[in-house]
C-alpha cells in the first residue's frame, strides 16, 4: 500500500492553517504564453478586463487578480503546476519545457497571496496526463516542499501542505 508523502516540512508559525470550509478558485499561470493557440490569436472572443490578456509576468496585473480573490472571499487560489525548472522529473517530461514558466509565476503568486492574506496550493495535473510511479511523484513533492511549502502564503490543513490533484476517471 503506497505511503502518504510527509516530507520535511517548512511549518512556521507564520503559516498557519485553513479550517474548512475553504473556498478556493482555479489559477492558471499560463499567460500571456497560450494567447496563441490553434492558429487563432488571441485564443479568446473577449477581451479580459485587466488589460494585457492577463499578463502574469506583469507584476500590477498579478496583484489585481489576487486583490480579487480577496474581495472574492477566495481563501485559496490554485495554481497550475507542469514542472521545475531545468527539465527533469516526469511532470516536464509529460508537458515539455515550455511549461517550466508557470513554477516563476507561482512563486510570484506566493509573494502577492502573502500581501493580501490569501493562501496558495499547487494544482497538480501530471496525474491526468501519465500514470507517475510513487518514486517520480515523490521527488516532485520533495520540490514543492524545499520550494513552496515553507512559504507563508501556502495552504496548509491540519499542518500539511495541500496539493490539489488532476486525475480523471481514476475515482
Amino acid at each position: 500500500m503506497p505511503r502518504p508523502f510527509r516530507g520535511a516540512l517548512n511549518l512556521t508559525p507564520q503559516n498557519p492553517s485553513l479550517v474548512p470550509p475553504i473556498r478556493g478558485a482555479f489559477f492558471f499561470p499560463w499567460y500571456p504564453e497560450n494567447w496563441d493557440q490553434l492558429g487563432y490569436t488571441p485564443f479568446t472572443r473577449y477581451t479580459p478586463t485587466l488589460g494585457a490578456y492577463y499578463d502574469q509576468d506583469n507584476p500590477p496585473t498579478m496583484q489585481q487578480q489576487v486583490a480579487g480573490a480577496k474581495y472574492a472571499n477566495i481563501d485559496v487560489l490554485i495554481p497550475t503546476w507542469r514542472g521545475a525548472p531545468g527539465g527533469a522529473g516526469i511532470s516536464n517530461t509529460t508537458f515539455g519545457a515550455a511549461h517550466e514558466h508557470m513554477d516563476t509565476k507561482i512563486g510570484h503568486l506566493l509573494d502577492q497571496a502573502l500581501q493580501w492574506g490569501v493562501k496558495v496550493a499547487v494544482y497538480y495535473e501530471v496525474e491526468g496526463y501519465a500514470n507517475p510511479t510513487q518514486a517520480q511523484i515523490e521527488a516532485e513533492f520533495a520540490y514543492f516542499d524545499t520550494r513552496y511549502f515553507g512559504h507563508p502564503a501556502y495552504c496548509h490543513v491540519d499542518g500539511l501542505p495541500v496539493i490539489f490533484v488532476y486525475s480523471p476517471g481514476e475515482g
